[in-house]
């Protein structure tokens, strides 16, 4: 397996390389050194596998906040759940390994990042109290304006029931989200002209 090709191509078919490279590869198999950025667009969308890598992944990266600031008593048993794949919990959420990279081709990685973030939310939204109180409720709740009759608190990892502003990074249940207008960033804007910090 070469990196270039699957990065260029999603090919995974075995190629002739020189001893050199052979050794380089079998060494750093399970390091993560491979980033996504360099893939193409196109192979994003044209491949599944890739696209729930990549949502996987970012969803992780998110729960990661709140994991790494646990109570150090429950640390060390929230860092077992990714195993072997500790760079999971890294800051840069693009880098792969070359065996991650393989096993989601066959879809077991696929699984295993499934897993982690079933085990996060679980952790994160019920089992523990300070994790838990780090939620955000609809901010479309300050208004009166929230559609969800449960007031129950939100999470950024959650996009199966919630949108994030990509201004302010506020939190909307999506049936309450209106992309033309957002609360938060017309407070925002408005103290800001009280303030004569933003000029029109």
């Amino acid at each position: 397996w070469v990196p270039s090709y699957i990065l260029q191509k999603w090919d995974f078919s075995r190629q002739y390389v020189s001893k050199l490279a052979f050794d380089f590869l079998n060494d750093s198999y399970r390091s993560a050194c491979i980033d996504l950025r360099h893939v193409s667009r196109y192979l994003i969308s044209s491949h599944k596998s890739l696209r729930h890598l990549l949502r996987y992944r970012n969803q992780i990266h998110i729960q990661r906040e709140f994991i790494l600031t646990c109570k150090k008593s429950q640390l060390d048993s929230l860092m077992t759940v990714v195993g072997s794949y500790l760079f999971l919990l890294t800051s840069d959420l693009y880098l792969y390994s070359l065996e991650s990279l393989i096993l989601t081709r066959k879809d077991d990685f696929l699984k295993t990042l499934k897993n982690i973030a079933e085990k996060y939310t679980h952790h994160i939204t019920i089992d523990c109290q300070l994790c838990s109180g780090k939620g955000s409720f609809c901010e479309a709740s300050i208004n009166g304006q929230c559609k969800v009759p449960e007031k129950i608190p939100m999470f950024p990892f959650q996009y199966e029931k919630c949108y994030i502003c990509q201004k302010c990074n506020a939190l909307y249940h999506i049936q309450c989200f209106n992309p033309n207008y957002c609360p938060r960033c017309e407070r925002r804007a408005s103290q800001l002209l009280s303030s004569g910090e933003l000029y029109t």
